[in-house]
């Protein structure tokens, strides 16, 4: 099955490739592009998570797992969020063999080879590996992709203040932290 978004740059060289490791990584890459998770937050996602957010079209990141522990943050599931979630739980049930309704719900949603959560140093060679196969010479990191997810809200938001829009998105709770 073909991803059902439309990657680009690293995103791209992954989701080209067909095996299924370069395709865990287009869906993670794309779903951290639209979530604007930080990379910690999304590693910690759980397939019961993932489930629920597809239901109620809510992702939430509970405290626990947030930098300084703040508060629960709630992402909106969006069509493009929705579908990397639905392509990173079929995915998994490829790597692991194991049918997504007969796992822990506490399980990862996404894992290395060995069916364990992928690390965040996982993550962060990953993406720089997509980056260079894709000649983006920049310092691509998971971070990176939660810094275009605001940048691309205020661009394209009609708020007079569109700070405000990306603030909550990304669940800072500071506007100066959105700011920079």
């Amino acid at each position: 099955k073909a991803l059902t978004y439309m990657p680009s740059g690293g995103i791209a060289a992954a989701a080209t490739t067909h095996d299924p490791y370069a395709q865990r990584d287009a869906a993670w890459m794309s779903a951290m592009l639209t979530s604007g998770c930080r990379v910690q937050e999304f590693s910690r996602i759980s397939i019961g998570a993932a489930v629920m957010a597809l239901n109620s079209r809510r992702l939430v990141l509970p405290k626990e797992t947030r930098k300084g522990k703040a508060r629960d943050h709630v992402v909106l599931v969006t069509t493009a969020l929705a579908d990397a979630i639905t392509d990173l739980l079929r995915i998994r049930e490829t790597l692991t063999g194991h049918v997504t309704a007969s796992c822990d719900p506490a399980d990862a949603l996404v894992v290395n080879r060995y069916g364990a959560r992928l690390s965040v140093r996982s993550f962060e060679k990953r993406i720089k590996y997509w980056a260079i196969k894709a000649g983006i010479t920049a310092n691509v990191t998971p971070h990176w992709l939660r810094h275009c997810r605001g940048y691309n809200i205020m661009k394209k938001s009609s708020a007079q203040d569109p700070r405000g829009v990306a603030q909550a998105a990304l669940g800072h709770v500071s506007i100066a932290s959105t700011g920079i």
